[in-house]
């Protein structure tokens, strides 16, 4: 498990340097297992300069990483749908 901390330091650049700025310092050394439930708790995505929709771009990214699931961007195609 890593920190609040660890993991955003993980994230891609622009994110990483804004989800540091936006980190509730009080909370950086709680442990996470996944990178997406630290982003969660990290901060406030709202009252981010980037604002909620920006954070939940990033989540979704990191969430379908951690699944394992590809999108057009990664392979050319999307992930397969109910049938």
């Amino acid at each position: 498990m890593k920190t609040i901390k660890e993991h955003l330091q993980d994230l891609p650049e622009p994110a990483r340097s804004a989800a540091l700025v936006n980190l509730w310092w009080e909370d950086q050394d709680n442990r996470y297992e996944l990178q997406h439930r630290a982003l969660l708790e990290a901060f406030n995505w709202s009252r981010s300069p980037e604002g909620w929709h920006y954070w939940n771009k990033v989540f979704l990214t990191v969430k379908h990483k951690e699944d394992g699931v590809t999108t057009k961007k990664d392979s050319g195609t999307t992930p397969a749908g109910p049938r």
